[in-house]
């Protein structure tokens, strides 16, 4: 939590051209890699001190994406509906939330690394989709 708040709190600091490209790349594949290395703890029996570098990694990208999807959803969504919009992502990422949470600890109950596995290739994927589907979002918002 610690490295989540304070890399939140510094990328509020700081200002970036394109928010859809630091959230796929910073906020959702950052994330992917951090479960990724505590996977390969779990699966290759790593020194546990390794293990502590996962969730540092994850809490970075996590910072990230609590940052730049909201001021994502507040630049794409009309003034007067940016309260419906930033309620829209919180009810999606609860659900996400929900449904990640099942499956991961159905996953969990046969291996914990499958868990962690299926954690890595779901924030890779996403970080992907993210860039893939939002490449038009820095062109659109220079030529406002």
């Amino acid at each position: 939590m610690a490295a989540t708040s304070s890399v939140g709190f510094l990328y509020s600091k700081i200002k970036v051209k394109n928010e859809i490209k630091w959230l796929g790349m910073t906020g959702y594949i950052l994330s992917g890699l951090g479960t990724l290395i505590i996977f390969l703890v779990i699966a290759l029996h790593l020194p546990v001190v390794i293990y502590f570098l996962g969730p540092l990694v994850l809490g970075v990208g996590v910072g990230a994406i609590e940052t730049f999807e909201p001021t994502i959803v507040s630049t794409v969504v009309a003034g007067e509906k940016t309260g419906t919009g930033l309620g829209t992502l919180t009810s999606f990422r609860s659900i996400g939330l929900f449904a990640g949470n099942l499956v991961m600890g159905v996953l969990y109950a046969f291996s914990s690394s499958y868990s962690y596995a299926y954690a890595t290739i779901v924030a890779i994927l996403g970080g992907m989709i993210v860039l893939y589907f939002g490449r038009e979002y820095g062109k659109s918002k220079k030529e406002e």
